[in-house]
């Protein structure tokens, strides 16, 4: 008996049964129980029949499946090689795909970093800020009594910490001050972030109640820069604003909360009423949820917790605010978390054109490969065995564009970090690690598969009689309908991308424009702080008071100064205390809002360029031995005093400094933005600090000279050093803090911009590249257009016509979808805009003129080419 076939399964089994069979007969069973004996050897037939096939089945599968992966294998050497033939369109194509995958891929690594990749705290996901909110602002410090009831009469908070800070304190380690960023924190501060020291320990319970000495926990980058990782640093005593401060731990390197805090010391040593009362706002507040708690719940829990306290606490009450729970990243991204989904939004603008480009450039050049695709078809190769080599070569080209992109995206995340304002991109800058490569990776395959599958069908759906017969004239017909309505794609997106960046660039124009009131040219700052974050020299309000008096007059004796000023909180400066005024005879009014409290002195108001509106301004003859008196502004004149004159009216803010004494108001002055060009006007009352001393912990001297500032700066230092020299002052300027006012709204309109340019040059080079291929394609139809009289201005009117059709119907398409956009997303737009709208007609008037006027050039050029064609030659071909 032959043996069958292996590939057929029943034969196979079959010929197993009998020639088991036969052995059973042979050794004397007759031939009935021979087969049983055979059949229980082989057990179920039809059983081993069906596994057999399921493994053949498999089997085959497999074997078709790696054939199809070694083909694909094939086909993407194939593909690599024909991009090589072509230098040309890989390196253009190639280069399209890199701007769009690089800038991506910049963009996706600062929103991975943001929202993805983990924070440095154990269970971040059950960390909250606590803040409280009104009519007027949703994120308010939150007083340390109102903080101890949120802890104490909730049930929601495993742990709570306060703090307050970080400001510049003078931290002495050697022999020479440095200025270091000093948090005053709670207990509870460490445990709610989670905090485990690299060496020592945080605040044992002695250091935490009242009246107890201060001590000190460091950074490891304090640690490291400022004492050399001195290895006895546990017990040895930084000079803390003059005072002999215990180390008694430091901070890993990844723990750097709150940003820029080199120290952090021990708040509870002081009593809660050092701080004020549940009116004064003065502390942040950080918890940690129970498990299984939400915010949602929180924040429900604190809401009850406000009732209570409006009904025990009439001040609460009349105060009239409410707690809001946020979650930590969520507070922690801030702004940033609009500005990074503003940016990858735009970027995916930019990658959506350059696939269209490429898809285009891939339209193009399937064209020549109809023949090849007909002459497979012919031989019978099936829809799949056609695609695939299409796709291959795309995927091939991605590849080669998505490493052109890395390189970009490496060069690109430096570019943004220096172009970021601080508090825009995460601690540490951006970093392409495996998740953004593999995100990449992946970004990259997508890409050459969509930019492959439309050339890919278009080919492979050709028609073979048409294209084996017609010959090479069939061969170059271009689809110039699918091409052209991709450009007009393009226009769409594009017109999108500029709006934003005409809007974005005309609000940083709208902001470099403001007049903040005041004069920033030409005036030196030099801060000096006298933080009294622990015991020193420095806490007698008077002592202060004096030193800054004779700063003053020291930096006026100078030759190069010629005028000397002082100011508590200066213009632009961050921080702003204010509260209600009292005016002598009157009840307070609540409706006529809040005045901001200034402490200024010397020439404050000639250096600013501040003339009196009326009455004087103050000097430093206004002074401890002579009557208490006060300057407001216009804002101030017209809430508090709308029917009469200030001037002789006597009003005082006891809640700011504790001085209820009432001062005679002897001046008007203008006013000025406070917090830069994008502010409005407060109402302000001014101070001499020679008379109320009790806020003059960092005073801001102000000088105008001629000579130049490295120059005057070092003679500040000098006359600063012989004066206190336990004190590192630091210097600014108004232009300087004016750039930082204006970084986000520069970098937005940078950004943006740059993202409108790359658009815009990719859509017109893609558009001029089709209309020029469109035109080669139509060479003989040309010529005999002009051979039967058609001048060239006819010539390149067509093509030109032919070419802005589709780029007038994308440029409609764009400004709806923008209008559309500005419609439902008004709101979130007009947060990032000032003086303009989302919908500015002038702006899209603008880019609409812009687009045309580009699209034209990138029209015309190929259609003077073509009209100079001369009709023999091309009938020749």
């Amino acid at each position: 008996m032959e043996p069958p076939d292996p590939r057929d399964i029943d034969a196979e089994l079959d010929f197993h049964l009998e020639m088991q069979t036969r052995r059973y007969v042979d050794a004397g069973l007759d031939p009935a129980a021979a087969r049983a004996r055979a059949l229980q050897r082989l057990g179920d037939l039809d059983a081993m029949r069906q596994s057999c096939r399921d493994l053949s089945l498999h089997t085959e599968r497999s074997m078709m499946r790696s054939a199809s992966v070694h083909a694909f294998v094939a086909d993407m050497k194939l593909g690599f090689r024909s991009l090589r033939r072509t230098p040309g369109f890989t390196v253009l194509a190639a280069l399209t795909l890199a701007l769009g995958i690089g800038g991506t891929i910049t963009v996706f690594a600062a929103v991975d970093a943001a929202f993805f990749k983990p924070l440095p705290y154990p269970e971040e996901q059950a960390m909250v800020r606590i803040f409280q909110r009104n009519q007027r602002a949703l994120r308010v410090a939150v007083p340390w009594l109102v903080a101890n009831d949120y802890r104490d009469l909730s049930s929601s908070f495993a742990s709570m910490g306060l703090w307050m800070g970080p400001g510049q304190a003078n931290v002495t380690t050697g022999t020479e001050p440095r200025r270091a960023g000093v948090a005053v924190v709670t207990s509870g501060f460490f445990t709610a972030m989670g905090a485990t020291p690299l060496v020592g320990r945080t605040f044992a319970p002695e250091e935490i109640t009242t009246g107890a000495s201060p001590v000190a926990v460091i950074s490891e980058r304090f640690w490291r820069d400022a004492m050399g990782r001195q290895a006895d640093v546990l017990g040895s005593r930084l000079l803390l604003d003059g005072s002999p401060t215990p180390i008694v731990g430091v901070l890993p390197a990844s723990f750097a909360f709150p940003v820029g805090t080199d120290v952090w010391i021990n708040l509870e040593r002081r009593d809660p009423d050092t701080y004020g009362t549940r009116t004064a706002h003065n502390f942040s507040v950080v918890a940690r949820l129970k498990p299984g708690v939400s915010v949602a719940r929180a924040q429900a829990d604190l809401d009850a917790v406000t009732e209570r306290l409006k009904a025990e606490y009439p001040d609460v009450k009349t105060e009239n605010n409410f707690a809001r729970v946020v979650a930590f990243r969520e507070d922690l991204l801030g702004p940033q978390a609009s500005m990074l989904v503003l940016g990858l939004g735009s970027v995916l603008l930019v990658l959506a054109i350059s696939c269209v480009n490429v898809i285009n450039l891939l339209l193009a050049r399937g064209v020549s490969r109809e023949t090849e695709a007909s002459v497979r078809m012919a031989l019978g190769a099936d829809g799949w065995s056609l695609v695939r080599p299409f796709l291959a070569e795309s995927v091939s080209l991605a590849l080669i564009g998505g490493v052109g992109g890395v390189l970009l995206a490496s060069w690109g995340v430096y570019a943004v970090a220096s172009l970021a304002p601080a508090g825009v991109l995460p601690e540490g800058g951006l970093v392409i690690d495996a998740p953004v490569a593999a995100g990449a990776l992946l970004l990259t395959i997508v890409i050459g598969v969509v930019c492959g599958i439309l050339p890919a069908l278009r080919t492979s759906r050709g028609n073979v009689r048409a294209a084996l017969g017609a010959g090479a004239r069939s061969v170059t017909a271009a689809p110039r309908r699918t091409m052209l309505m991709l450009v007009g794609a393009e226009v769409a997106l594009t017109f999108m991308l500029l709006v934003g960046a005409g809007l974005f660039g005309r609000t940083l124009k709208n902001l470099a424009d403001v007049d903040l009131g005041f004069r920033l040219d030409g005036v030196n700052l030099m801060v000096v702080g006298l933080n009294t974050t622990a015991p020193s020299p420095h806490e007698d309000a008077d002592a202060r008071a004096r030193l800054f008096g004779d700063l003053e007059d020291r930096v006026r004796r100078l030759g190069p100064i010629q005028q000397v000023g002082l100011a508590a909180f200066p213009p632009l400066s961050p921080f702003s205390p204010n509260t209600l005024p009292i005016i002598e005879g009157r009840t307070p009014d609540r409706a006529a809002g809040w005045a901001d409290y200034r402490l200024v002195g010397g020439d404050f108001f000639d250096i600013l360029g501040l003339k009196p509106i009326a009455g004087r301004v103050l000097t430093s003859a206004d002074d401890a031995s002579h009557p208490l008196v006060a300057v407001i502004n216009a804002s101030a004149r017209a809430a508090f005093f709308p029917d009469g004159s200030p001037l002789g009216q006597r009003v005082h803010l006891g809640s700011i400094d504790g001085d209820k004494r009432f001062a005679t108001i002897v001046g008007v002055v203008p006013d000025i933005q406070h917090f830069g060009p994008s502010s409005a006007p407060l109402s302000e009352i001014y101070f001499s600090y020679r008379q109320k001393t009790s806020r003059t912990h960092t005073m801001t001297l102000l000088t105008r000279s001629s000579a130049p500032p490295d120059v005057v700066n070092g003679l500040l230092r000098k006359t600063m050093a012989d004066l206190e020299p336990t004190v590192a002052p630091r210097f600014d300027s108004f232009e300087a803090q004016l750039a930082g006012a204006l970084a986000p709204a520069r970098f937005r309109a940078v950004l943006l911009g740059l993202f409108a340019v790359v658009a815009l040059a990719l859509a017109m080079v893609g558009l001029a590249g089709v209309v020029s291929y469109a035109t080669a394609n139509r060479t003989q139809e040309m010529a005999i257009r002009m051979a039967l009289g058609a001048d060239r201005r006819r010539v390149t009117t067509l093509v030109v016509r032919e070419g802005m059709t589709p780029a007038l119907i994308g440029l409609a398409i764009g400004a709806t979808a923008t209008l559309l956009a500005a419609r439902y997303y008004g709101n979130q737009i007009q947060a990032f805009l000032f003086n303009t709208e989302p919908r500015d007609a002038g702006t899209f008037v603008v880019v609409a003129v812009v687009l045309v006027v580009v699209t034209l050039l990138a029209n015309f050029i190929p259609a003077r080419r073509a009209a100079k064609i001369s009709p023999m030659q091309a009938l020749r071909r």
